[in-house]
């Protein structure tokens, strides 16, 4: 039983992690979104031109250690899922009821009495 319960734990974090993830996702599509917004207005618009030059100089000088730090953070994410699969497997194989052993194959017992 002890299993289960580690297994539904195992559970309910990588749902929380899945879902934390599928918002940090919907959240970088959103300032992709926003950045090809940008694009589009960059042509005739002098406010959209400045932010995009602000972010080009971020990405060339400020967003290396940003971007190495994400890379960092993705690499640890994929090792701690991976982790937390081998785990979920490995409490599923303890969880499982082990066959008992077949009559034939079990060994006699012996009589705690001596007979005369």
């Amino acid at each position: 039983m002890q299993g289960l319960e580690q297994l539904k734990d195992a559970m309910t974090d990588l749902h929380r992690r899945k879902e934390a993830m599928r918002e940090q996702m919907q959240a970088f599509e959103a300032l992709q979104d926003e950045i090809a917004a940008l694009r589009a207005r960059a042509a005739r618009d002098p406010d959209a031109r400045r932010k995009l030059q602000r972010l080009d100089d971020l990405m060339k000088h400020g967003g290396q250690g940003l971007a190495e730090r994400m890379t960092e953070q993705a690499g640890k994410t994929e090792q701690c899922l991976k982790r937390l699969g081998d785990e979920i497997a490995q409490l599923a194989l303890a969880a499982a009821p082990q066959p008992e052993a077949s009559r034939e194959r079990r060994t006699p017992r012996k009589f705690a009495r001596a007979f005369v």
